[in-house]
């Protein structure tokens, strides 16, 4: 849900948030430097047309604290350091896929 709330805040002018899940298995292999494990997931995939995530933005926002709002105005810059944490003590995975200009693609494994 935060993840989606944050999609929504990034789309001022509007915009379409599209969200899958299936079930996927997947080899640890497919995915190099991550600690995944060969078993079977769910996919949540998260996607948007909005304005996306810059090269420099991307590299933080699962950091505690970054966000590029108004520190006090909406939220604490938690929510999705909270969210990767949640996911990765589910021994899950997060891709997020941005070029800066066409909205972004995130998939969630758990």
């Amino acid at each position: 849900m935060k993840l989606v709330s944050n999609v929504a805040e990034a789309m001022p002018n509007g915009g379409r948030i599209t969200i899958t899940s299936r079930n996927l298995n997947l080899d640890a292999s497919v995915i190099e430097g991550a600690d995944v494990q060969t078993r079977e997931y769910i996919l949540f995939e998260i996607s948007d047309n909005g304005m996306g995530i810059s090269n420099d933005n991307l590299k933080k926002i699962f950091e505690p604290f970054y966000m590029k709002k108004v520190m006090g105005k909406s939220g604490t810059g938690l929510g999705l350091a909270v969210l990767w944490g949640t996911v990765m003590d589910h021994h899950g995975y997060i891709d997020v896929n941005s070029d800066g200009n066409n909205g972004s693609n995130n998939l969630f494994n758990e």
